[in-house]
């Protein structure tokens, strides 16, 4: 007899040819297609597919599947069962190198913090930072080590003990004959990784350790050296400065370290304690970044202009300002940089120089100039390092604002001159094997460059260890996947004495191993495995070095228990000024700015606080994270000036093709952008992935490819290496095709109503109330709550907030928050519970902008309350107006009814950007419900968090004090914009922001009576 075969749900059928040939058949598509069906369904045949269902429900068999569970036999005894534990850590998304702290669930980490006791982030931690939680459950993860067929991605699954075998084969054969070996990787600032790397290519006789970055900031250190004798990384100290002048380095975005930057930048910014100065910046940029939408005065100018306008202010400031100082040679070039002549060739008022330059002479010793770029090197790029180093010299913020000696960084150490060095070598047959690691130069490096054609020539061996198959898989023999971050153990040293421990916090989810551990595996090492190699290392250097008398199992446990050992701290140099220094005359260059008369434009390229360099490019909470500035999600775009696009007819969403002096061009859509120079175009880094999983791969385009390669010497006056330049001439022109900007945010002017209030700092100190006048409110039948007990409220500093999005991703990851995808930002259904509104003001050319974190504002008189059919939207006795998720109908009454707009409907079981697929679901909080199609949901003050903080007061026989409870959004705030706590206790932060005189509450006038208090914006316009 056959045996019966039983179905348990729809969901099996879902990929079952003969099923989806009759469904086929049965239903065809539909002319009439409504908003609301999934997929291209119409409602009719959605309606049909729904009874046949049914049909086939009610007439089958029905049987559940019967699963096993595994109870712990024996529980460890660190874990209960309900209570997390945290782990400190070091996050591994970018070089910065901050400190974690690990949140986990019976051995499942969900969440990712700041480390408050790490010296870099103190607390703080960016968005890339936090949503890499997601990376350590991605499904596109390779799961083994696989042997590839060079020059394809076709590749074969091996075993580790397979592949280590005939590695150290092959290997031992080319040490025998001499072979010339290259290790590429990324900035690594680990010292026992260092180590082991040395100790690895010391067994061959010609063996180099490249280090690459997409993103370089290598010609800081070269002017340093060209400047001072020193190559070296300064550590940059805006927490001392109280005027600060930035050219193209969005030091609270994107570069080096912002959330470092941005810790110390907002303790300048501070005005709720009484304080009379606040710190003046100035900006002159080439894209609108959020340090420029941050500054109190922002000029605009082209990428290659950065050097002359330094130049221009050392002009004034030896001029106008009596400075002797200055080498013959470097006075010579510096007298050709008259302020007006600069200002009238880029096009903006020279009064700007002047006024810069008076108060960096009133603020010397305690002002800071600093400069990057948008791309990985501009040109006139080390010109422009060179003429800041002049400007601190001669303002004597070395040693000041500038510690090149107690703790430089390390946090980047990419050298572009070093991977074209590594390119000729290949193609000059100087290389056998080459290893990768942390690094994706397939993708990264223009493909002018030649890359993929020179690995063609290295003879025996090509391995990347990084963790999926990307761009740079097609060219490798193996790939040998790494772990993630939080599955291994290691160290890092972003600042020099500022040691941090890397510990795994879960098994590796599939069989990959560490890059440290296949390095161990392919030489004859005494250590077992690399948490041994670490462990060594510190007691053979750190504990010796340092003075350590304490034994050193207690001070590894305690290194592990904070996370970071700070050296600089133990030998008291944390506070100690560096030497002061002078400058030594190096050659500027000769490159006064010109005014284009071709009328062609100068292209920018920028990497965005969400992708950075591209290597999170498959995660769906950063690709569906808004730009602070553009709030445009799921693609990159090229932003033109609201001048030009009047010029060349443009709108957004008309897709234009963008060509350079070299071969490469790239179609992207068009994107008005306020604040953009005129003959600039600004393209984002970090899109066109080919290769790096279900979400990311074939989002965008690549604008790497865009950047391009210029002789020896070129833009300097010394002899230099080939170096990547950017700030060339591209043209622009219309394809007549349109392309669909996914966007958040489409109105950007407040029309009159005071939803963010400002003043000037003058204004401020002559009333602290100064643009925060009340408005009349309307009448209210409500007689009010009583609270007896806690009345949670929040306040929020518009004069710290950056707009980093950092509390956006924070708020996603506690919450359990979904992704909707491109298509569903098209339709407006972003489910983020805070958003980070921008509003424009002044002029489009140049205009103000301010940031403002908005989330559901739990009034007393609820809105939203007051017309739910089902009470599904309710008011506490602590001042929370809660969502009962299980009643909510999804009418959306209250939706309509809320003037702030906060509130999200579930339209469908939205997932993570298309991934589905174990073991995605294991990132989500087990404390936070999962919402179901259908159901209202908003912001909740994060009310998992204030139970818990309840529950452990409770059990001390005590109540939730000041500072015991932290919001998600403001755990991960770098800024230390936002308060919470219970404004019924008199001692509490949010209380004293509440009698502050700049707290206002948003369209007060409605008399909603919100919970959340704003701080005015103050800007520092005295001036300027």
């Amino acid at each position: 007899m056959k045996e019966k075969k039983y179905w348990s749900s729809l969901a099996q059928f879902n990929n079952d040819p003969q099923f989806l040939e009759k469904a086929h058949r049965e239903f065809s598509s539909s002319p009439l297609q409504e908003e609301e069906g999934a997929d291209g369904f119409s409602r009719r045949d959605f309606m049909k597919l729904m009874a046949a269902s049914t049909a086939l429900a009610t007439t089958a068999c029905f049987q559940k599947p019967q699963h096993k569970i595994l109870p712990y036999v024996n529980q460890p005894e660190e874990v209960t069962f309900g209570v997390p534990n945290f782990y400190a850590s070091t996050c591994g998304e970018c070089g910065a190198g901050c400190g974690t702290l690990v949140k986990t669930r019976e051995g499942r980490p969900i969440k990712l913090e700041g480390n408050p006791d790490h010296p870099v982030n103190k607390g703080g931690l960016c968005a890339r930072g936090q949503a890499s939680i997601l990376g350590l459950y991605d499904p596109d993860r390779l799961r083994h080590p696989v042997s590839m067929i060079r020059g394809s991605f076709s590749n074969t699954a091996t075993t580790w003990p397979e592949v280590d075998k005939k590695l150290v084969e092959r290997l031992k054969s080319i040490k025998t004959g001499g072979g010339k070996v290259r290790l590429l990787t990324g900035t690594v600032n680990s010292p026992s990784t260092l180590k082991l790397i040395g100790e690895f290519l010391k067994g061959f006789a010609q063996g180099e350790h490249v280090v690459y970055d997409a993103l370089s900031n290598e010609d800081i250190e070269r002017a340093q050296e060209l400047a001072h004798g020193v190559k070296v990384l300064p550590r940059y100290r805006f927490d001392q400065a109280e005027v600060v002048v930035s050219i193209d380095a969005d030091f609270l975005g994107t570069w080096l370290s912002p959330v470092e930057f941005t810790k110390q930048f907002s303790k300048t910014r501070k005005l709720d304690r009484g304080q009379k100065k606040l710190s003046k910046l100035i900006t002159f940029e080439s894209v609108m970044t959020i340090t420029g939408s941050n500054a109190d005065e922002r000029v605009a100018i082209r990428p290659e202009d950065g050097a002359a306008i330094a130049l221009a202010l050392a002009y004034e400031l030896a001029m106008n300002m009596k400075v002797t100082t200055l080498p013959a040679e470097t006075a010579t070039v510096v007298a050709k940089y008259s302020p007006n002549e600069v200002a009238s060739a880029i096009g903006f008022n020279a009064a700007v120089l002047k006024t810069t330059a008076k108060a960096l002479w009133a603020a010397r010793g305690k002002s800071l100039v600093v400069a990057g770029s948008p791309q990985s090197q501009t040109k006139n790029s080390l010109s422009l390092q060179l003429a800041v180093n002049l400007l601190n010299s001669i303002l004597q913020n070395d040693g000041s604002t500038i510690d090149y000696k107690n703790s430089p960084s390390y946090q980047s150490r990419g050298s572009m001159s070093s991977v074209l060095n590594l390119i000729k070598d290949m193609n000059d047959g100087r290389v056998d094997v080459l290893f990768i690691y942390n690094t994706n130069p397939v993708y990264s490096l223009p493909k002018e460059m030649g890359f993929v054609e020179a690995s063609r020539k290295v003879k025996e061996l090509i391995v990347s260890f990084n963790d999926r198959i990307d761009e740079t898989a097609g060219i490798s023999d193996y790939v040998l996947p790494d772990n993630h971050t939080l599955e291994r153990w290691g160290d890092a040293e972003p600042q020099k004495n500022v040691f941090s421990l890397i510990q795994p916090t879960i098994r590796p989810i599939y069989d990959t191993r560490s890059f440290q551990d296949s390095l161990l595996s392919l030489i004859s090492s005494k250590y077992h495995d690399f948490h041994e190699y670490v462990q060594t290392h510190w007691r053979e250097t750190l504990y010796k070095d340092y003075g350590i008398v304490t034994p050193f199992e207690l001070f590894w446990e305690s290194a592990l228990r904070d996370g970071v050992f700070d050296g600089a701290d133990k030998k008291g140099l944390r506070n100690i000024k560096s030497p002061a220094r002078t400058f030594k005359g190096a050659a500027l260059g000769n490159h006064p700015p010109k005014k284009d008369s071709t009328q062609n434009f100068s292209l920018a390229l920028y990497p965005k606080v969400s992708l950075g360099d591209g290597r999170g490019a498959n995660n769906a909470w950063l690709q569906e994270l808004p730009d602070p500035i553009t709030r445009a999600t799921w693609d990159n775009y090229a932003l033109v000036s609201v001048g030009a696009a009047k010029k060349l007819h443009l709108q957004d969403g008309d897709v234009v093709r963008i060509k350079t002096t070299g071969t490469a061009t790239v179609e992207l859509p068009a994107l008005v952008q306020p604040g953009l120079h005129d003959q600039v175009i600004a393209i984002a880094f970090g899109y066109g992935r080919e290769h790096t999983g279900s979400v990311g791969s074939g989002i965008g385009k690549n604008a790497y490819n865009l950047l391009r390669t210029a002789p020896a010497g070129t833009g300097t006056g010394t002899a230099l290496p080939e170096v990547i330049l950017s700030g060339f001439e591209a043209t622009l022109t219309k394809t007549g095709t349109t392309a669909i900007i996914a966007l958040t945010q489409e109105h950007h002017t407040m029309e009159g109503r005071p939803i963010v209030r400002e003043a000037s700092l003058e204004d401020y100190l002559r009333n602290p109330h100064s643009g925060n006048e009340e408005k009349e409110g309307l009448t209210t039948i409500w007689s009010g709550h009583e609270y007896k007990g806690y009345r949670w409220a929040m306040a929020i500093d518009l004069n710290s907030c950056t707009g980093c999005q950092a509390c956006v991703i924070g708020c996603q990851s506690e919450n359990n928050i979904p992704v909707v995808g491109k298509d569903g930002v098209n339709r407006g259904r972003v489910m983020h519970w805070i958003r980070i509104d921008r509003y424009y003001s002044g002029t489009p050319d140049n205009p103000s902008v301010v940031h403002q974190p908005m989330l559901c504002q739990h009034c007393e008189n609820a809105p939203c309350e007051t017309v739910c059919p089902v009470l599904a939207t309710v008011h506490n006795d602590e001042g929370l107006n809660l969502q009962i998720y299980n009643r909510c109908v999804g009418t959306r009454y209250c939706a309509n009814n809320c003037p702030y707009k906060v509130r999200r409907f579930n339209w469908f079981e939205y997932n993570y950007g298309g991934q589905t697929r174990y073991p995605i679901n294991l990132s989500q909080n087990p404390e936070v419900t999962v919402r179901s199609r259908g159901v209202m949901e908003k912001c909740t003050f994060c009310l998992q968090r204030i139970s818990e903080a309840k529950n452990n007061a409770k059990n001390m026989g005590t109540t939730v004090k000041d500072g015991d409870l932290k919001t998600a959004c403001q755990q991960s705030c770098p800024a230390d914009a936002i308060s919470f706590g219970d404004i019924n206790s008199s001692g509490s932060e949010v209380t004293r922001l509440a009698k502050d005189p700049r707290g206002y509450h948003v369209l007060d006038e409605l008399n909603t009576r919100p919970s959340i208090n704003y701080l005015t914006k103050i800007r520092n316009t005295e001036n300027v």
